[in-house]
């Protein structure tokens, strides 16, 4: 489906551009590129060299119970590269046929397209081109309209209430006001955060009542921020306990390969530790964040940044706003052990901006939300009946 629109765009959104062969986590590794009927056929029919050709229909892989927007997939080469991916990083098929003969997965990513709602786009914190931007980024992340143009899989039409979509815009509004005041430290703005999505009517009901108080509290979030005083004295502490932060970081690396190296650091240092406790974990953040200097708006940029990609917290209307919220939580504080206990005295940005690749490539594009919920749920003796997320998603 062709569309063109007015999106809401991150301000750096016009700034990224592609490394190209210089990136050092390729988009055409560890990913599964998913195919449409219609790439699919035309893959197949596609002149080109006999090179080309082989290595196309290598990969080109039907999907089981393949359907007109998800029919096939682009399998990998025995190293988790994908077939076309070159000798000097760039794309083969794009370099011999052009952009057009992308699949759109290809074409656009890093940007992602969120249309449910009102049309959004903006890139993925897994691209390390995207963070690298964030970095350089002083201001607070601000949002303008750019007319954009997609060719997309499937209807992508908005469908919504005009109730619901005010509603969605001053959630989302909410979170960001909460997520970029800089007066606190950021793991205070993600628990207020949380706090507010916790008063929010339970459900998905979007009605007058429910617009009433989404809208109540983000009037009361822009007016505490220009009333109050910075408090430049506050903390920042680890919310979340050190044991069940590291019980997570232990299931996950056996998830998912892009923190897997990350999981046996973790491991490393929580088996010297001996006993975890929070003063332990917090006196390696502070080392971190002593190597680092402006690390807390590296993670103000980056979670502001999830937070728009994903569509948060509209994103799976299976789990309520409290789990919405708590899963925003695991996700900075997860990143935050994993900086805490990875990067030693001789890290650099360019370590950093790894590390954060690597595991935004885990939170944005694998079932991560379903399963620190699971997990949770799982560790806890408490958990209510008829939960239905008995299963962790192990693929994306």
């Amino acid at each position: 489906m062709k569309m063109q629109d007015q999106f809401l765009v991150p301000d750096y959104y016009q700034k990224f551009e592609c490394k190209g062969g210089a990136c050092r986590h390729s988009c055409c590794e560890g990913y599964q590129v998913n195919v449409t009927m219609k790439e699919y056929f035309d893959l197949k029919a596609l002149e080109c060299s006999e090179p080309l050709r082989r290595h196309l229909d290598d990969a080109l892989c039907l999907h089981g119970y393949p359907d007109e927007n998800k029919y096939a997939h682009l399998s990998h080469a025995w190293d988790g590269r994908c077939r076309m991916h070159g000798q000097d990083g760039l794309c083969e098929l794009h370099g011999e046929c052009g952009a057009d003969a992308l699949p759109s997965v290809c074409r656009y990513y890093p940007r992602s397209p969120l249309t449910k709602y009102r049309p959004e786009c903006s890139c993925a914190n897994a691209c390390e081109g995207v963070l690298e931007e964030l970095f350089r980024h002083q201001d607070k992340i601000s949002f303008e309209h750019q007319e954009l143009e997609f060719d997309l899989a499937g209807d992508r039409t908005c469908s919504q209430t005009d109730t619901a979509i005010r509603i969605y815009a001053a959630v989302r509004h909410l979170m960001f006001l909460e997520l970029q005041d800089r007066r606190v430290p950021v793991g205070r703005r993600i628990e207020l955060a949380r706090h507010d999505l916790e008063k929010l009517p339970h459900g998905h009901v979007y009605d007058a009542e429910f617009q009433k108080r989404a809208e109540w509290l983000c009037d009361r979030a822009a007016m505490v921020e220009l009333t109050s005083e910075q408090n430049t004295t506050m903390q920042e502490l680890f919310m979340l306990p050190a044991g069940t932060l590291f019980m997570l970081l232990r299931e996950f690396g056996k998830m998912y390969d892009s923190i897997e190296k990350y999981a046996e650091k973790a491991q490393e240092f929580e088996d010297t530790a001996g006993i975890m406790d929070q003063l332990q974990l917090q006196q390696a953040w502070e080392q971190a964040a002593g190597r680092f200097p402006e690390i807390s708006l590296y993670m103000e940029q980056m979670m502001v940044n999830h937070v728009f990609y994903t569509g948060f917290p509209f994103a799976d209307e299976r789990a309520d706003w409290g789990e919405h919220g708590l899963v925003l939580t695991v996700t900075y504080e997860l990143l935050k052990v994993l900086i805490a206990v990875c990067l030693d005295e001789q890290a650099d940005m360019t370590m950093l901006t790894d590390l954060c690749a690597d595991y935004f490539r885990m939170t944005e594009f694998t079932g991560f939300a379903h399963n620190v919920l699971v997990l949770l749920n799982h560790q806890s003796d408490d958990r209510p009946d008829g939960n239905d997320r008995n299963d962790l998603y192990t693929a994306g």
